[in-house]
């Protein structure tokens, strides 16, 4: 999955944006007015639905994912944009 979204990425932004693998996520970066970056997080909900309620989701590049859960969920509940420019998103 993790791939199939860096493609996709790819197909759509290679000539708007920079797009790179980091270690669990996808970085682009816009060079607008403003330096804008976004990392998407490949991810599936561990059954339907259920993301609102348990906050739990499988991370799709590493078998050593479950390690990595705990610290997104924090980042995820105490991110602050800066000025909007930086988000991050799980897909």
């Amino acid at each position: 999955m993790f791939e199939d979204v860096f493609e996709k990425l790819t197909e759509k932004y290679q000539h708007e944006t920079t797009i790179k693998k980091q270690g669990v996520s996808i970085g682009l970066t816009f060079d607008e007015e403003d330096e804008i970056n976004i990392d998407v997080v490949p991810a599936r909900e561990t059954s339907q639905d259920s993301f609102p309620v348990e906050k739990n989701l499988n991370y799709i590049k590493h078998k050593v994912m479950d390690i990595l859960k705990p610290i997104f969920m924090l980042k995820l509940n105490t991110l602050k944009p800066k000025k909007m420019k930086e988000k991050l998103f799980a897909c």
